[in-house]
């Protein structure tokens, strides 16, 4: 790239920034499901007009699939981006819990988007969808192992589900022994109060500090006021350090568990990636055609020599006064005039918005019928930087 076209698209950027094109494609944004397409409305530019036409061709087939969607339901909520994580576990990596449960969601969300449509009705989306990898079984794999909140579930395998049986079967009698020595009288008048408590993950009771010498047992705390230590009674100190090792096992079986799923979700990366990049086109089409229906937009007529906009609106303004514009070949300069806080600014701002949305495949605020030809970008010079929300403009403010 040389200094003229650095220079043309820093220029263009600022353009863009002027007619509040960024904050519009943040209004899109918002009724995207997933980061993916949230992140593919927001860097938007200018397409080429085959890629043109081919959006209004997807985004047609988009609308005839959520007008006539009736049990179906058309949402890709709970998809998240794959790449990463994917290509972190490829490399040996292990995935926590909460990460194997958004790639399980993914490819679940995708297992439904199969079924959306077939080539007869919506030949573009059919052929895209029929891209996506078959990767049901990666996510049933991981939903044998995991719940629906991300817990590594008992019967993940037989060798946690013995581990988790004998533990409750420990802390039971832990609690038993710990219950009859806080109702004991013999223990009553050494007690601070008959309670259980915690300390560094072990079950202890408060003890006076009068009486420490008077209790056997192991103290792993003591109270800010140094009245009260917590003592591990010894009858408890054995029960309780096999206690910590079945949780060690615990622990060791889930990660064996969680570096088996990583390694299986690794073995197809390529394929996650292929699906990420499918439901972040898919996402981004369904982003733009619900904000159309929301705001009453319409996809332009692209091409042509004429630029002609029917009841344009800026959708930054409320209650605005729809603009009709039409620019010819052969009339292709015009000239606007009114008193101060008349609109101007405003009408060259939504012109200029329209035509940026048009051409990077967005539906526009305006009436069917409206045209934007093949511009290559736009050249906006404002006065002073302007509040159209707050009908502010350059002679108002001054």
């Amino acid at each position: 790239m040389n200094t003229l076209d650095t220079i043309a698209d820093s220029r263009l950027r600022i353009s863009l920034d002027l007619v509040q094109f960024p904050a519009v494609l943040q209004q899109v944004a918002a009724w995207t499901d997933t980061p993916m397409g949230h992140e593919r409305i927001v860097n938007a530019g200018y397409l080429s007009e085959a890629a043109l036409r081919q959006r209004h061709d997807a985004l047609q087939e988009v609308m005839r699939l959520v007008r006539d969607a009736e049990t179906l339901e058309i949402s890709l909520k709970g998809a998240i981006p794959l790449k990463d994580l994917v290509r972190r576990a490829q490399k040996g990596g292990m995935l926590n819990p909460e990460e194997l449960l958004g790639i399980g969601v993914t490819l679940k969300v995708a297992e439904a988007v199969s079924t959306w449509t077939n080539d007869q009705d919506m030949p573009l989306l059919a052929q895209r969808i029929a891209r996506l990898p078959s990767l049901g079984y990666v996510a049933q794999a991981i939903f044998r192992i995991l719940d629906e909140h991300g817990q590594v579930k008992d019967h993940a395998s037989p060798v946690l589900q013995k581990i988790r049986r004998e533990i409750r079967q420990s802390e039971a009698e832990i609690d038993r022994l710990l219950d009859g020595i806080i109702h004991s009288g013999h223990w009553a008048e050494f007690l601070q109060d008959p309670v259980v408590t915690l300390r560094f993950g072990r079950r202890v009771v408060p003890v006076k500090a009068m009486f420490r010498n008077q209790v056997p047992g192991i103290v792993h705390d003591r109270s800010s006021s140094g009245q009260t230590v917590f003592v591990e009674p010894m009858p408890v100190v054995q029960k309780q350090n096999q206690l910590t090792e079945l949780r060690n096992q615990e622990d060791e079986e889930i990660r064996h568990l969680l570096a088996e799923l990583s390694r299986t979700v690794g073995s197809v990366a390529d394929d996650c990636v292929v699906t990420e990049q499918t439901l972040a086109w898919l996402d981004e089409l369904l982003g733009i055609v619900r904000y159309g229906q929301h705001s009453g937009a319409v996809l332009p007529i692209i091409g042509g020599e004429d630029l002609q906009i029917i009841e344009g609106r800026h959708p930054l303004i409320e209650d605005p006064v729809p603009l009709d514009l039409s620019l010819a070949k052969s009339r292709h300069i015009l000239i606007i005039t009114g008193p101060n806080t008349g609109g101007k600014t405003v009408a060259l701002r939504t012109t200029g918005l329209i035509v940026s949305l048009a051409l990077a495949g967005m539906m526009v605020p305006c009436r069917a019928g409206t045209t934007i030809p093949l511009f290559d970008r736009i050249w906006v010079d404002i006065g002073d930087e302007q509040s159209i929300e707050q009908n502010l403009s350059t002679f108002s403010s001054d």
